[in-house]
């Protein structure tokens, strides 16, 4: 007599999925952090770049917000980053108090070798792939970001941040507004 099978539901598939995407991302993330860590930036450092250099500018109390540190921390952070000439200061016209921090070209220059670096590995990666796992790649993240954005239309998910923001505002998910 045969035993039955169950299928897996698609809820338990997708869990199993999901797993196993974060045991990778992970995996990716430790390796990143690794060569991050060998260069002369520390993530304090990166993440701050980074951040100005999303907002083209960004005044310090709002840098410190992204950060979550006081703005006294903050001036420490972009006194050490202009020393190295990735930042620069400039006060504002009408307000002296306010100072906006932006990026040189030296710290643009920072941040797309970073990008270029990423870019060079998923190239890599890429050519030592088949053309069939390559297409399949592709097809695979087409089929995730047009799902994903059919259930962003539909209310299935939730926006990071779906409140308006002035550009000066813009922050990685998760960090609100300082109010």
């Amino acid at each position: 007599m045969e035993v039955p099978t169950t299928t897996p539901s698609p809820a338990t598939e997708a869990q199993a999925a999901v797993s196993e995407l974060l045991e990778l991302m992970a995996k990716e993330r430790a390796s990143h952090l690794r060569r991050w860590c060998r260069q002369d930036l520390s993530m304090t450092t990166l993440h701050a770049l980074l951040a100005i250099e999303a907002n083209g500018r960004l005044p310090m109390s709002r840098l410190a917000d992204i950060l979550d540190v006081a703005v006294s921390n903050a001036t420490g952070i972009v006194t050490r980053m202009e020393e190295r000439g990735l930042v620069r200061r400039q006060h504002d016209e009408t307000d002296r108090r306010v100072v906006f921090v932006t990026v040189t070209e030296r710290g643009r220059q920072v941040v797309e070798d970073r990008e270029f670096m990423r870019a060079e590995e998923l190239r890599r990666v890429l050519e030592a792939m088949t053309e069939q796992q390559r297409t399949n790649l592709v097809r695979a993240m087409r089929d995730f970001v047009s799902t994903a954005e059919r259930l962003r239309a539909e209310g299935r998910l939730v926006e990071d941040d779906p409140g308006p923001r002035s550009s000066d505002q813009c922050v990685p998910a998760g960090v609100p507004p300082r109010s």
